[in-house]
């Protein structure tokens, strides 16, 4: 099981967030199904993932996305999803 915060920023100030969860390990190539999961649930597009974007989750516990990572225009100024730890 894992979780993702996933924060929506305009400017430096949170504008809207959620809580992902999902019960399996987690696995790096499901990132863009599991983005896509998230930006379903905020309502917004989908941005591009670069294979940059999947390493710096899984190396650092958080990336983030900033406004050219979105083909569409965008009313915030970046997503940012940050691994949250499980107790066991």
């Amino acid at each position: 099981m894992f979780k993702i915060w996933a924060k929506l920023y305009k400017k430096e100030k949170i504008v809207g967030s959620i809580i992902f969860e999902h019960q399996e390990k987690f696995n790096r190539d499901k990132f863009f199904s599991y983005l896509t999961k998230i930006c379903q649930t905020l309502d917004i597009v989908v941005p591009v993932v670069m294979n940059s974007h999947i390493d710096h989750f899984i190396n650092f516990n958080n990336c983030r996305f900033l406004a050219r990572d979105f083909v569409d225009k965008i009313n915030f100024t970046k997503l940012v999803l940050e691994s949250i730890p499980i107790d066991k």
